[in-house]
């Protein structure tokens, strides 16, 4: 067995340290617990009152009001736990910092930047997953000179596997185009500006995630056009502080059909929160074809707050694009007119696509074309429908179509945001006149069995 090393405290020299006791077991990770023992020797004067077994302690949380500074009265310069393989450090104070820099540290949170962490992966050679939240809140502006630190802390990293951080400037991109090591990227903040002569990147070469949370999209827009993907299944686009509109997102996917992952992505994402604008500039139909040469697709979800607007031809021509498609969220709070999609479109594209689970789309639920009890077929694997903010004029005739021709849907999904009144009751009389007709099949069936 492995020598336990401990470190030995006298009430005496460090009486500070009895109420460490305390704030350090509150904030402990669970898994870090059954690595971690405290001893109680004596409350006697001048004997020793605590024991850390240090070399035991896989994990670590430091919250936000740790006296971790207690800690940097010990007679210690270098880590405290030589074995540590997770540190969450939660705090904006970098005081003590380096007592859990442990060589062999794969996992490291940081909410703090500062010069003692431009060689942090000479100081943990092993590091695989870096994570630094710069500013508190995040939406702070970035001076240059943290660029710069930022920069040198990521490229001192050798064996990087995941990175989430600031926005990077195309140098510290650069770098990351080489890093072969590299699968996940997360960036959220206030964009930086890309140097427009340096925007010459190697292939990125294994990276399978990448996701972005910031407030320019010219940012990823230029970044994605520039750069290529070739294992790329993960994309995920938020917009903060300003609307996307749909002249956009079709810029974005346009470069995503270029970025040489045609063969590998299978989740899109892309996100905007601000209120809905009016954007006549370019129709969803332009934007949506950018993406028929995914033919992997398992995911796509947008959300832009701007107009959705697919007919049948073109929900059937997606449909065939995407054989594997499991999850199709468009989300449409925002409708100017009267859906162009109907039941027997929606079902015509259905048998294109036997594995989605998960459908929300504007449909027409006005003008009905299909009569469900003379229709044999069924999508059994879908299992929650969203119609978006459609107005439903039949609740009963709906709820029938649902029942007959999607057996695992067991109501309609409320679209998130604000829905008028009309539209809320009409939805939940859908979900109610569906539980009775499903229990209604469930009476017969068991009076006839």
């Amino acid at each position: 067995m492995a020598s336990i090393r401990s470190v030995l405290i006298t009430q005496a020299q460090h009486p500070e340290l009895f109420f460490l006791i305390h704030s350090l077991t509150k904030h402990l990770l669970g898994a870090a617990l059954p690595s971690l023992t405290f001893q109680t020797i004596s409350r006697a004067r001048n004997t020793p009152i605590l024991a850390i077994h240090a070399a035991r302690v896989r994990a670590l949380r430091i919250s936000k009001d740790e006296d971790v500074h207690l800690l940097t009265n010990l007679p210690i310069k270098t880590c405290v736990f030589p074995r540590l393989l997770s540190l969450s450090w939660m705090r904006t104070n970098a005081k003590g910092l380096h007592l859990f820099l442990s060589p062999t540290l794969r996992h490291c949170f940081l909410s703090t930047l500062h010069p003692g962490l431009r060689s942090i992966g000479t100081r943990c050679a092993v590091l695989e997953e870096l994570s630094l939240c710069l500013e508190d809140p995040p939406w702070a502006p970035t001076a240059p000179a943290t660029h710069a630190l930022l920069f040198d802390a990521v490229r001192s990293c050798k064996k990087l596997v995941k990175l989430s951080c600031a926005p990077l400037t195309s140098v510290a991109w650069k770098y990351l185009s080489n890093l072969h090591t590299l699968l996940s990227v997360e960036i959220q903040g206030l964009s930086c500006q890309l140097d427009q002569d340096n925007l010459k990147f190697a292939p990125f070469l294994n990276i399978t995630a990448l996701e972005f949370s910031v407030d320019m999209a010219e940012y990823v827009i230029t970044l994605v056009q520039q750069s290529e993907f070739p294992s790329l299944k993960k994309f995920s686009f938020a917009l903060q502080s300003e609307a996307l509109s749909w002249a956009e997102v079709e810029q974005l996917f346009c470069a995503l059909s270029r970025c040489k992952a045609c063969q590998t992505l299978e989740y899109i994402g892309i996100y905007s929160h601000p209120p809905a604008i009016q954007d006549h500039s370019v129709d969803t139909f332009t934007a949506i074809r950018r993406l028929f040469c995914f033919r992997q697709l398992q995911t796509l979800h947008v959300s832009i707050r701007s107009s959705v607007c697919l007919d049948n031809d073109l929900l059937l021509e997606a449909m065939s694009s995407w054989p594997h498609i499991r999850c199709l969220e468009l989300r449409d709070r925002h409708l100017p007119r009267q859906p162009a999609v109907t039941f027997r479109g929606l079902f015509a594209a259905l048998r294109l696509c036997p594995q989605l689970d998960t459908l929300q789309l504007p449909i027409d639920t006005v003008n009905i074309d299909i009569n469900p009890e003379a229709e044999s077929f069924q999508h059994p694997s879908l299992l929650t429908l969203c119609i978006c903010c459609s107005s439903v004029a039949h609740a009963e005739v709906v709820a029938r179509i649902i029942f007959f021709m999607l057996p695992s849907v067991v109501g309609i999904a409320y679209p998130g945001g604000h829905v008028q009144e009309s539209q809320l009751l009409a939805y939940r009389a859908t979900s109610s006149h569906l539980t009775f007709f499903r229990s209604s099949a469930v009476f017969r069936r068991n009076i006839t069995g």
